[in-house]
């Protein structure tokens, strides 16, 4: 993690950054979205998505017991209620998010399916293979696991990527930041706001979904709502998919009220990522409404390939809810999808059933279904074909032919794939599975320490030469044995086996990973994502400067160790300030007795630059460094080759960062006698030095 002190220093450049950056904006989506807030009441994030350690979650601390909602509908994947310590924990315990759950949703982002995950949970009151509604209760809040404090940790993933669930997340009117690193995420909570995803709240109606007529250009799915209030909607058909120009997307449904008229309905078709397609907006003033007479307003038939997502919301004099959101996937051509699917598990114990479950719906009859269970060699262990002749197929048909609790130790793969009746062949479901004894590790592994993530965007995510990176394992396995390997550009490094790696100034340009694998009763291997290019402190801080502010920095402020990248010997005062970006701010150069120098005096190493506010507020101050000047006393003399000398034989130790960067003429690796030889050729006048 970044050091308190470099994020107190961060804070103030995200200060001065502000004073000349242009206005950053944000386009808002109207209100729509993919997935409800998780812990309704409590609207405070303690730490963001990209928080400056890579944590790719959102933190929202909440009492001991509160309740926890789905943000959709979807299947419980996995769970874990083995922890039962909720405080008193050891460093042990970062080896595992506590007690959570795992939920795979209905639909897909992008053709892709997304998932969530509840962390640190006191309760779980779901079990997998469970199906649950949108703002159903699945636990409690706590702190098990490696945790500080009770708070629910809120990841996403679209796929099995982890990304951010900002586009898609409902949030609170009153959101705000609870934390203490405020440089680090007030950037994401802004961000969060921006999308102004606050329109609609309260629960979703809970929909039992069952199924109705299809056509060959058009699926839909029927059934009854099930709802705590009055407000609600019956016979609800919609589609799933849908081929390109279909004139009707077969979409009914009667919303009712039972104590007050209907005010406002709104159906809407919007794409995965919240964008605005097309909408229909009514006040019936009735009791009822029948969406039919209205939904070919939305114009389904003109709507290209893709996938999208088919909203209805109804308002009475309780409020608004949102009764229907469906993905649904418009095809060019003759497609077959599969929704509604569970996933079997990465790892199953011998004797340990998964029950399959899945529709796949074809726009033409979908000829043939073969589901298998494959050894590793690809040979078929069991399976089953069948020939529904219809566009519509359950896959828990399938179920008793696939044992996969008579299976032994070893590696499978779950195959489904399907056929239809023009001949298109596709494979849905290709999962590579274990059987063993051993505890298969899953969960993510990241890195922290990186550049400051939180001030610009992820592109900077890159570690410092000389910085200290740590690996960051959230495996869902409590107190599971990992052993951990670094890699440079996919390469393992030899002898980087542990948790922390100082990274060092022959990685520059080079990309950095870890994996983590399960040792003992546990295998399985987790890798991070690769960081981007490793930099140099003072290149970092220029990209930063050059990327808010569209110009070059003559000299870079390093925010670690307090300096001004360096100047030669002879340069005014008047002369740096003028080409530090931050000249306003940073309004004058003081010497070591803290006496202000003039613009025409030359600069000596151990000057500082004062960062002001109102020319009365010192917020900190930056060294210079002059380069050959180890001394400060504004000439480069043999005495500073000596110096370097003496430092370089280990002799004596430079006591500050500016003696030390003044020293380091060749502006490699440390100081050593090679920056003595060419501080003396300056000295003699010979060769100039360079401040590259």
């Amino acid at each position: 993690m970044l050091r308190k002190k470099g994020a107190a220093l961060l804070c103030v450049f995200c200060i001065l950054v502000s004073l000349f950056a242009p206005a950053l904006t944000a386009s808002a989506v109207n209100g729509t979205f993919l997935l409800y807030w998780p812990m309704p009441g409590y609207s405070g994030i303690s730490s963001g998505f990209d928080d400056g350690r890579n944590h790719q979650a959102i933190d929202i601390p909440a009492p001991q017991g509160a309740q926890v909602l789905a943000a959709a509908p979807g299947y419980v994947t996995s769970i874990f209620t083995g922890c039962t310590h909720n405080f008193g924990k050891n460093y042990n315990c970062c080896y595992s998010l506590g007690n959570h759950v795992k939920i795979q949703h209905t639909g897909a982002i992008g053709g892709q399916t997304y998932s969530t995950r509840y962390g640190h949970l006191t309760a779980v009151f779901v079990k997998p293979g469970d199906y649950v509604s949108a703002g159903q209760v699945i636990g409690t809040v706590g702190s098990t696991g490696y945790s500080t404090g009770n708070h629910l940790d809120f990841k996403f993933y679209i796929g099995d990527a982890v990304s951010d669930p900002g586009p898609y997340l409902q949030v609170p009117p009153d959101l705000h930041y609870t934390g203490s690193n405020w440089a680090q995420n007030a950037g994401y909570v802004q961000s969060l706001k921006s999308y102004n995803n606050t329109v609609y709240g309260g629960p979703v109606s809970v929909y039992v979904p069952g199924y109705g007529g299809i056509t060959t250009t058009t699926t839909t799915t029927t059934g009854v709502v099930v709802t705590a209030g009055q407000l609600y909607i019956q016979n609800c058909t919609y589609p799933f998919l849908m081929k390109r120009g279909s004139k009707s997307a077969g979409v009914t449904g009667t919303i009712r009220s039972t104590r007050s008229n209907i005010t406002s309905v709104v159906l809407q078709i919007i794409t995965p990522d919240n964008k605005a397609v097309s909408s229909v907006i009514r006040a019936p003033m009735t009791p009822s409404f029948d969406i039919a007479t209205v939904s070919p307003e939305l114009k389904f038939s003109s709507l290209a390939a893709g996938d999208y997502i088919f909203e209805v919301f109804a308002s009475d004099n309780s409020g608004e809810l949102r009764l229907v959101s469906q993905s649904f996937t418009v095809t060019a051509g003759d497609d077959m999808i599969l929704v509604n699917n569970s996933v079997v598990s990465e790892s199953l114990k011998p004797g340990q059933d998964f029950i399959v479950r899945g529709e796949i719906i074809g726009i033409n009859p979908i000829a043939n279904v073969t589901a298998a269970i494959l050894a590793e060699d690809g040979k078929a262990v069991y399976s089953r074909t069948m020939a529904p002749n219809a566009n519509r197929f359950d896959l828990s048909a399938m179920d008793s032919a696939l044992k996969f609790d008579a299976l032994p130790d070893g590696i499978y793969y779950y195959k489904v794939s399907a056929v239809d009746s023009a001949g298109k062949t596709k494979t849905f479901i290709n999962k590579k599975f274990y059987v063993s004894n051993k505890t298969l590790i899953t969960g993510s592994v990241s890195i922290s320490g990186l550049g400051w993530t939180g001030l610009a965007s992820s592109n900077l995510a890159s570690p410092y030469a000389y910085a200290t990176l740590t690996a960051e394992p959230e495996v869902d396995q409590e107190n599971a044995a990992l052993r951990y390997q670094w890699y440079v550009d996919g390469t393992a490094i030899r002898g980087a086996t542990e948790k922390e790696y100082t990274v060092t100034s022959d990685k520059i340009g080079k990309k950095l990973s870890v994996s983590v694998t399960g040792t003992g009763s546990f295998f399985g291997t987790l890798t991070s994502a690769q960081t981007n290019a490793v930099q140099d402190k003072d290149s970092l801080i220029t990209d930063v400067v050059e990327k808010i502010t569209g110009k070059p920095a003559s000299y870079t402020v390093n925010l670690f160790d307090l300096t001004i990248s360096p100047a030669l010997a002879g340069t005014p005062c008047g002369e740096l300030l003028e080409k530090i970006i931050f000249a306003t701010s940073l309004g004058a150069v003081y010497d070591k007795d803290d006496q202000r120098k003039t613009g025409t005096d030359n600069l000596c190493t151990g000057d500082s630059v004062k960062t002001m506010i109102s020319n009365q507020i010192t917020l900190t101050r930056y060294y210079v460094v002059v380069l050959g000047d180890v001394d400060g006393d504004g000439k480069v003399t043999s005495s500073d080759a000596r110096a370097v000398l003496r430092t370089a034989a280990k002799i004596i130790k430079l006591k500050n960062a500016w003696n030390e960067k003044a020293a380091n003429a060749d502006h490699v690796g440390g100081v050593t006698s090679a920056d003595a030889r060419m501080i003396l050729r300056a000295a003699a006048k010979i060769e100039p030095l360079s401040i590259k």
